[in-house]
């Protein structure tokens, strides 16, 4: 069983959606801190937050993933990149959102915590995300 599994990890695809995954761990935590901090040290509404959080986060994403998960020929133009993953992250972010706020709406107890519902649509868009990114914005 041990060997199976060894040899899973060594897949390509299982290496790198692990390394999606990591970078979306990191990005998930920037965005979390900065939503928390915003709602609960500035008294920011949980919505209006998400626009400086989720901006950081998409931004880090691509910086990373571009480097660390999607090496990319030198050839592929930054600009072009940058275009796909905004287009790829809008369609991810708006199914993200669109549970976020479906969750704060249905629990308006947690609008104090917003990780909450940031966490149920970040589970959602992490294979949206990663199959637009493998497929399309890095490929």
């Amino acid at each position: 069983m041990a060997g199976s599994f060894k040899g899973l990890l060594s897949h390509a695809a299982t290496q790198q959606f692990l390394k999606f995954f990591l970078v979306g761990l990191l990005a998930f935590s920037i965005d979390a801190i900065i939503l928390q901090a915003l709602v609960t040290f500035a008294d920011w509404n949980p919505y209006t937050a998400r626009i400086p959080s989720a901006s950081t986060s998409i931004i880090f994403s691509w910086l990373v993933n571009r480097r660390f998960t999607f090496t990319q020929p030198k050839k592929v133009r930054v600009a072009r990149s940058i275009v796909n993953h905004l287009f790829a992250t809008s369609f991810s972010l708006a199914v993200n959102l669109f549970l976020y706020w479906g969750f704060l709406s249905t629990f308006p107890s947690l609008n104090h915590l917003p990780v909450v519902a940031l966490s149920f649509g970040a589970a959602v868009g992490l294979f949206i995300n990663f199959l637009l990114a493998k497929y399309w914005v890095f490929k």
